[in-house]
């Protein structure tokens, strides 16, 4: 067998290779379900949360403030750019810039949605809302101003913008 056609085969089982991983895999992003809980005592994951807010409560006065799918959708150009190098890795027979790429494509994504909520969702939180987090300072028994933080909806504690990741895993 001549090398030139043994080099072509190896590198075609390497790009299939490639493919395969890469069909095998996805980002996921959003509030992981197993890694939801809030702090102790609370009733409510921030999984459950999440939905909530991104659907509405009518029943008690929560409106939709989606953020996982409009960050996502203004990011996208980023995230297709991430996800061609997953798919560049992948015809090159490279297992792990095709985890790289989706990591990285996950990643933007994550960060898309957390920066949809930082920069303010609408509609805005009403003035009782905003004096009540105002009053509810921990451990200072007095009352203080409204900060801009307790004017934004779901910055409330941090906790429900700090659980928004994403995971790499087999489809």
């Amino acid at each position: 067998m001549k090398s030139g056609v043994r080099t072509t085969r190896d590198h075609l089982g390497k790009v299939s290779d490639g493919i395969r991983q890469l069909a095998k895999r996805q980002a996921m992003v959003g509030v992981p379900g197993d890694n939801a809980n809030r702090q102790a005592g609370e009733p409510i994951t921030n999984a459950q949360l999440a939905y909530i807010h991104t659907f509405g409560a009518p029943e008690v006065n929560i409106p939709p403030r989606p953020f996982l799918q409009p960050g996502i959708a203004k990011a996208k150009p980023r995230i297709v750019a991430e996800l061609r190098g997953a798919a560049d890795a992948a015809i090159e027979g490279d297992a792990t810039g095709v985890e790289i790429g989706l990591a990285r494509a996950g990643q933007t994504a994550a960060t898309a949605a957390q920066t949809e909520i930082r920069n303010g969702l609408q509609p805005p939180l009403s003035p009782a809302t905003i004096a009540n987090r105002a009053q509810r300072t921990p451990g200072s028994g007095y009352r203080r101003e409204a900060t801009e933080a307790d004017a934004k909806p779901l910055w409330d504690t941090g906790q429900l913008l700090r659980s928004i990741t994403y995971v790499v895993r087999s489809r």
